[in-house]
Order: structure tokens, then sequence, then C-alpha cells
């Protein structure tokens, strides 16, 4: 492919009589997408890791009471605050019952006050010697027994006021109602459902890693991560548990990382697919892109751009951002050097005579005596200056 681009190019320069050597001398002119451009930036490596937002603290409010409801206060998506009235249940048999237990009550009181004056009375008549001494254990079994009706009466008159209570639902805790599912004229039985009411500021994510990143996986380690529906924005966070035991089917590990407090106050929506990576290490250096290293050897090179011609030059690699599809270059460039790749890389050898030129956006300007080859469709191959 090169020999026939050179033929052309000598044609289109000098036409039909053009000597061997002019052709062999005309560089190879390559486009933008042939190259990708050594950049110093952050650089990052570690596991992969994808999974959803969830809400730590969520809380489901169910009926204590049977009966029919009578009053809806709230609706889905509603904010509302510890102790606010969510609904209310009729309560008519209740209050009757409350009533009842606080006759009940008033009666044992009355049947103590009257079983004390009796022990009184037949402890002055023992005194006296009208009676046995052993005649006092009549009137104190009878205090006894009226002192426990009494407190019978006061459990009941309790429970029976807890129940009354019980009509009117109230909110667990500060946050949002996320689920609604009840209406007024509904009749709710103990244990139903009636609302769940969830923090919005305790989103975490749940994620999985890797089985083989077991050993980076450690409490406080930073995450960076992406949800799906909030576009480019980058989350940021730590993980805060590791469980001990990997999934059986996937013998992926799960994890859950605590988002940062900053990332917590911009209502991040709970249920959301999120995907990103722990950061095992993270450094500022020279980047490039992974498909322009060729790691076929035990010793990594990449054929560089330089003084007009292609040169195979050897690398030292550092990190690899498997998730930026970039590695770092510890020595063997320099920033703003150029790497071909793709195709260029593959098919030209060390020494070809090559031209680029690029415009300010990037995109590379042919020479108007050459025609322009685009070889491979890559460009750039890494994250920005500033960094993933």
């Amino acid at each position: 492919m090169t020999a026939l681009w050179l033929c052309l190019a000598g044609c289109a320069r000098e036409g039909p009589d053009a000597s061997q050597q002019d052709v062999a001398d005309a560089p190879l002119l390559l486009a933008a997408a042939d190259v990708t451009q050594v950049r110093r930036g952050r650089v990052a490596a570690g596991p992969r890791i994808s999974g959803s937002t969830r809400l730590e603290q969520t809380s489901s409010v169910r009926a204590e009471l049977g009966g029919e409801v009578t009053e809806v206060d709230v609706e889905r998506g509603e904010p509302v605050t510890a102790g606010q009235v969510l609904a209310r249940i009729k309560k008519d048999a209740v209050g009757a019952n409350v009533e009842s237990a606080r006759v009940a009550l008033r009666s044992s009181k009355q049947q103590l006050n009257v079983a004390r004056a009796e022990l009184k009375r037949t402890q002055h008549l023992i005194d006296q010697g009208a009676f046995a001494p052993n005649r006092i254990d009549i009137p104190k079994n009878q205090v006894s027994a009226a002192r426990a009706q009494v407190g019978q009466a006061e459990a009941a008159l309790v429970a029976a006021e807890q129940s009354l209570g019980d009509a009117t639902v109230r909110a667990p805790m500060n946050g949002v109602v996320s689920e609604r599912a009840v209406d007024a004229g509904d009749v709710v039985s103990i244990g139903n459902l009636l609302f769940t009411v969830v923090d919005p500021s305790s989103v975490q994510f749940e994620a999985t890693a890797p089985a083989e990143s077991a050993e980076t996986l450690k409490v406080g380690t930073p995450v960076e991560f992406r949800v799906r529906g909030y576009r480019e924005r980058e989350f940021r966070g730590v993980i805060a548990r590791v469980d001990p035991v990997a999934q059986a089917q996937t013998r992926q590990i799960p994890i859950i990382v605590d988002i940062s407090e900053d990332d917590k106050n911009q209502q991040l929506v709970a249920g959301l697919f999120a995907e990103g990576r722990v950061i095992a290490e993270a450094r500022r250096g020279l980047f490039v892109s992974l498909d322009a290293v060729d790691r076929s050897e035990k010793n990594p090179t990449a054929l560089v751009l330089r003084d007009g011609q292609t040169q195979r030059v050897y690398l030292e690699p550092g990190l690899v951002d498997q998730v930026n599809n970039t590695i770092e270059i510890l020595a063997g460039v320099e920033e703003g050097e150029y790497i071909l790749v793709g195709s260029a890389a593959r098919d030209l050898k060390p020494g070809t005579p090559v031209e680029l030129k690029i415009d300010a956006a990037g995109a590379s300007t042919p020479s108007s005596d050459a025609p322009s080859e685009k070889l491979s469709p890559n460009i750039g191959g890494g994250p920005a200056d500033d960094g993933p």
C-alpha cells in the first residue's frame, strides 16, 4: 500500500516521466487518525466495577391497627419529617376499648382501697385481742390480689391507648415518601404496608468486582464511577464494606461504596446502573493510547514520528488504565510526540519518510500536491490532559 501511494504521489508531482529516486524520496502523508499523541495527566489503575445505586436507609411503614383508612395526608415523592402524620385509621372501636380500660382501672383501684381498709381493721382487732393473729392472712391476701388487678388494669389501659395512637400513622424518620400503598377508604389489616420512607442522602453504590482484584479491595480505597442518566458526570466515593463471600455463580466480590458528601447533595437517584473502578493507584505522568504500544515482545515498543520519519523506540511502561484504554510511559518518548497507531503502525517500517499536518481542530491537513490515505480510525487514544 505504501509503494502504491508513493507512486501516486510521484505521478501527481512530476508526471509520468518522474524519476524513481523522486518517488522513493516522497514522504507518506499521514492522517490525524493514524497517530496518537503523548500527553501528560492523571493516570490511574484499578479493577473495573459495576452495579447500581441504592439507599441504605429505608423504612417500611406498616399498619399496627386494623380498620378503615379515613385520611391520607402525603403523596409519593413528598418530603416528610420524623413524627409527621401520614394517614389515619378509623378508631371508634379502639376509643371504646380505651374507655372500658379506664373504667376497669378505676374499679380495681377501689377494690384495692377496700382491701387495704379491711386489712387495717383486722389488724386493729388483733391488737385489741378480738381476733387471733393468724386472722391477718386473709386481708393480706385480698390486698395482694387487688394490687395485681390494678396492675393488669393499668397494662390494659396502656395497650388500649397505644392502639389508639396506632390509628395515627406517622413518619418514622426524615426523608421522602417513595411508595404509597394505601388510599382513603381502604380497609387494612395489622401488618399491611402503607408507606415506604427513604433518606435520599443515604445513597450508596452497590457493586461487584472481579475475584482477581481481591487484594486491592480494602475499606477506604477510593472509587470513581459514572451513573447512567447523569451523562458524563463522574462520582467519587470510598469502599465502605467488602463482602467476605463471593457470588456463587459469577465469582464476583460484592462491595458497598460510600459516596462523597458533595455528590450525595446532588440528589443522586437510587436504582440506576453504575460502573467505574477502584483506584488502586494513581499519579500524574505521561500516557498514551494502549493501542499505540506493541506489547507482543518482552520489551514494549512503539513506532514514533521523529525528524520526518518513523522510528522504533523501546518504552518503559507504567500503570495500565483499562477504563480509559491508556498506558503510562515512564521512559522512551516525550510529551507531545506522535505515535503511529492502527494499520499505519502495522504496515510501515522504521525509517519510512512521513509527513503529518494537523490543524487547530486536530484533523489532518493534506498537502495540495499529494493525496492522503487514512490508515486507521484512531486519534488521540487517551483522556484529556487533566486526566480521566
